[in-house]
């Protein structure tokens, strides 16, 4: 169980996490363009007018990024719980013999979380 959670959520980090790192330290940025400045003025104007057109869809998938973080932090919450009730729970789901109806809540679930995750 903490594997699969593990996994994917190192995997969402390494995908998102350099992308808020560029994104929040302006300080680099900053340091950057005047680096830029100082070596060539004229590529400096030219990625002063592409730069903040570049902005404008980093802001947009940033902000979806967010919202659809939150969406899988609460599916993962939710298949979390399906998997510690079916661990926890062994006995009674062989004693009602409900191996079926467990594991089709637990597709269901992760059906759910794998269609957030990849659409």
């Amino acid at each position: 169980m903490s594997r699969i959670n593990a996994d994917t959520s190192a995997l969402q980090n390494t995908i998102t996490a350099p992308l808020a790192i560029v994104v929040k330290d302006p300080v680099t940025v900053i340091g950057c363009l005047i680096v830029l400045l100082n070596l060539d003025a004229k590529l400096m104007l030219v990625i002063s007018l592409v730069f903040p057109i570049c902005l404008i869809p980093i802001i947009i998938y940033s902000r979806k990024v967010r919202k659809s973080s939150a969406v899988i932090q609460n599916s993962f919450s939710e298949l979390s719980t399906v998997m510690h009730e079916s661990f926890t729970g062994n006995r009674i789901i062989k004693a009602y013999n409900l191996e079926e109806k467990a594991i089709q809540q637990f597709k269901d679930v992760s059906h759910v979380l794998s269609a957030i995750a990849c659409g």
